[in-house]
């Protein structure tokens, strides 16, 4: 049975340029959650630091 090497070459090439393009987006996308838990972090801080404030207002 004769095999079409060529064939088989440019489809591997299709695969391994579709496998990059979906790491490139993932990574894309894992960049943009890790910034949006960074804002989120930061808003929680940002709460809390106001809660504590005003509660020693309060205290006073």
């Amino acid at each position: 049975m004769n095999r079409n090497y060529e064939k088989e070459l440019g489809l591997t090439q299709q695969k391994l340029q579709e496998a990059l393009a979906r790491e490139v987006m993932l990574t894309a996308m894992l960049d943009d959650k890790n910034n949006e838990c960074e804002q989120l972090k930061q808003q929680l801080n940002d709460n809390q630091e106001a809660a504590e404030k005003e509660a020693t207002e309060n205290l006073l």
